[in-house]
């Protein structure tokens, strides 16, 4: 009997100081890796400007939703990027700015490392 008081006050601890939030659902990141990995900023030879809108559950109230917009640039082995975020989820919301910064080293004649 101890052991499940003991278990269950621990739980009870636990459950009460733990936070969880939805995250933006991203099912391209094979298409836009940027948005996953702040390294990749400046890694394509030009400058790619993404606008990206998904809406789940179509039809539904408060359907997930969520609207990205998206750049990044290289200059001389240093890229810097932007991402403006719009995601709702029912009554919850989150909408924000994300700033990167990525340092190019030449591996090689073909190869980059990008570190964001």
């Amino acid at each position: 009997m101890k052991k499940i008081f003991l278990v269950l006050t621990c739980l009870m601890i636990v459950a009460d100081s733990c936070f969880s939030q939805q995250l933006p659902l991203f099912s391209i990141f094979n298409a836009e890796s940027y948005l996953i990995n702040p390294g990749a900023a400046g890694s394509k030879g030009y400058a790619p400007v993404r606008l990206i809108a998904r809406d789940q559950w179509t039809g539904m109230e408060n359907a997930p939703s969520t609207q990205l917009l998206s750049g990044h640039m290289n200059s001389k082995g240093i890229g810097i990027g932007v991402i403006l975020f719009n995601d709702k989820w029912g009554n919850t919301g989150r909408a924000g700015v994300k700033l990167t910064y990525a340092y190019h080293l030449k591996i090689n004649s073909e190869t980059n490392l990008g570190i964001g």
